[in-house]
C-alpha cells in the first residue's frame, strides 16, 4: 500500500486504522507508541489536542470539575511533510510505506473514485486552497491550488494535498442557501397545524433523491438554528420535532436517519431533562423508542462490524454500512442515561461491547489518561 492509500482510507472512514475522534488519549498513545499522560493530566482548560507528527487529535469537555473529554475531530497535517515539520508515525509507515511530501490530490481523487467514494466541492473558504467534502465520513480534504505569501510555503506544490480533517469543520450548506431555507421555514413557527400541513402538501417534492435532500437540508437548518439556543427555542423545538415526524410519516426519509437527527438534538439540548422521558417535549419519542429505531437501522451484524472496522483499502460499498452502523450506535449511546427498559439497555450494551469508545464518548465511562 502507499501514502495515497492512507489518505484515501482516512477520507473514506474518518479514522486512522479504526482510530477515530472517539478514542481516548491513552488508547492513541498506545497505538502510536507515545506517552502524553503528564501533559493530559496537567491540562486545565476545556480543550485538548495531541500531536502525533503528521496527525493531530482534538477533544473538548464541559467546564465542570471532573468532566470527561469528548473527541471533536482528527486531522492529517499533510502540508507539514513539505516543510519538514512533524514525523510520520511508525505505525503508518509499517502499514502504508513511506510518506512523500506534496502528495497529489489528483491521485487521491482517482483512488477514491476507484473505490466509489465521492468528493463534493465546497464553497471556497481559504485563499490558495480548495476544499472537498466526503458526505458519508464527513471528512474534508483541502487541496493547494495557488501560491500566496503568508498562506502557503514555497515548498508546497500546487495540486498537492494540504490537509484532511475528519469530521471536517466546514459545512456543505452555503450561508446564502442556509439563510434562504431558514426564511422559508420562519412562517411555520406561527402557523397552525392545518396551515403547516397544507404548506407541506404544496412544497413536498415527488419521491426521489431530490425529495430526500429537500427534507435533509431543512432538518439541518432546524438543527443549526436550535444550536444557537435562542429565546424562541420554545417555538422551534416543537416545530423541529413536528417536521421530523412528518418526514417519517410521509416516507420521505428513513426512520433511523430521522431518529439519529432527533436523538442528537435531544441529547445536545437536554430535552429529556433530569427525569428522562417524563420531562420530554410532547412530540419527542421516549428514549427507548428512539434507541430501538436506531439499532433496528444498523445495516450489519456485530461480528461483521467488529471484524471489518479499521481494515485498510475497503470499497465504498463496504465502508458505507460501517459508517452508518457507527453513526447509529454512537447516537444510541448518547441516549443511554435516559433508558429504563432492561431489554433495550441490554441490546445497546451488546453494541457498546463492540465499540466501547462510544460509551466513553457519551460519558458512560470516564475517559482516563492512564
Amino acid at each position: 500500500m502507499s501514502d495515497i492509500d492512507f489518505y484515501a482510507d482516512l477520507v473514506a472512514t474518518g479514522a486512522v486504522l479504526g482510530a477515530d475522534r472517539h478514542w481516548t488519549p491513552a488508547e492513541l498513545d498506545e497505538l502510536f507508541d507515545a506517552d502524553n499522560r503528564e501533559y493530559v493530566e496537567a491540562v486545565s482548560t476545556e480543550a485538548l489536542n495531541l500531536d502525533y507528527g503528521l496527525l493531530e487529535y482534538f477533544w473538548e469537555r464541559e467546564s465542570r470539575r471532573g468532566a470527561p473529554w469528548h473527541g471533536v475531530h482528527l486531522s492529517a497535517q499533510v502540508h507539514r511533510l513539505a516543510i519538514g515539520f512533524g514525523d510520520t508515525p511508525a505505525l503508518l509507515r509499517e502499514n502504508y510505506g513511506e510518506f512523500e511530501p506534496n502528495p497529489s490530490f489528483a491521485e487521491l481523487r482517482a483512488e477514491l473514485q476507484r473505490r466509489d467514494i465521492p468528493l463534493l466541492d465546497l464553497p471556497q473558504e481559504m485563499p490558495a486552497h480548495r476544499s472537498y467534502w466526503q458526505p458519508d465520513s464527513q471528512a474534508v480534504v483541502i487541496e493547494i491550488v495557488g501560491q500566496e505569501e503568508f498562506v502557503t510555503s514555497p515548498t508546497e506544490e500546487i495540486g498537492s494535498i494540504s490537509g484532511i480533517s475528519a469530521p471536517g469543520l466546514l459545512h456543505n450548506l452555503p450561508r446564502a442557501r442556509f439563510d434562504a431555507l431558514k426564511q422559508s421555514l420562519n412562517h411555520l413557527a406561527t402557523a397552525g397545524d392545518a396551515d403547516r400541513l397544507r404548506w407541506l402538501d404544496r412544497h413536498d417534492p415527488a419521491p426521489g433523491q431530490e425529495r430526500a435532500e429537500w427534507w435533509r437540508s431543512r432538518l439541518t437548518v432546524f438543527a443549526i438554528k436550535l444550536g444557537w439556543r435562542e429565546s424562541a427555542e420554545a417555538v422551534w423545538v416543537p416545530l423541529y420535532l413536528w417536521f421530523a415526524d412528518q418526514a417519517v410519516r410521509r416516507g420521505a426519509l428513513d426512520p433511523a436517519e430521522v431518529a439519529r437527527r432527533v436523538a442528537e438534538s435531544a441529547a445536545r439540548l437536554e430535552l429529556y431533562g433530569h427525569n428522562g422521558s417524563e420531562d420530554r417535549p410532547a412530540l419527542l419519542p421516549v428514549a427507548e423508542d428512539l434507541t430501538t429505531t436506531l439499532l433496528a437501522g444498523v445495516p450489519l451484524d456485530r461480528v461483521d462490524a467488529e471484524q471489518r472496522w479499521g481494515v485498510p483499502g475497503l470499497h465504498g460499498t463496504e465502508v458505507r454500512p460501517l459508517l452508518r452502523a457507527r453513526q447509529l450506535v454512537e447516537t444510541a449511546a448518547r441516549l443511554r442515561p435516559f433508558l429504563r427498559d432492561s431489554a433495550v439497555i441490554a441490546e445497546l450494551g451488546e453494541w457498546l461491547r463492540v465499540w466501547p469508545e462510544f460509551g466513553r464518548s457519551a460519558g458512560l465511562l470516564e475517559m482516563r489518561s492512564d
